[in-house]
């Protein structure tokens, strides 16, 4: 059986603040990396959850996104949320 791998960038939660600077990151969002589908400054960011791909996050509107370094903030009406880069090998099996 061969197999094939690719890599896939994931982002993790770092953080999660409310606006009123309140830490709110859950031990489940900390466990469920995300892929960033969409990113529009004044519409509702999609953020999908890497192993539940029918499940994710749509935000409140985003205010601002920032790059620093290799971590990406995205400001929201009602939160901010940090995010970590990673590289995740996926294999795949053929017949």
């Amino acid at each position: 059986m061969e197999s094939d791998s690719v890599d896939k960038l994931i982002y993790e939660f770092q953080s999660v603040t409310d606006k009123n600077g309140k830490d709110i990151l859950t031990k489940e969002l900390h466990a469920n990396p995300v892929h960033i589908m969409s990113v529009v400054i004044g519409k509702k960011a999609i953020l999908q959850y890497v192993d539940k791909q029918n499940d994710g996050i749509v935000t409140s509107k985003v205010e601002e996104m920032q790059i620093h370094l290799d971590h990406i903030r995205i400001t929201t009406e009602n939160t901010t949320y940090w995010l970590e880069p990673h590289i995740r090998k996926e294999i795949y099996y053929g017949e």
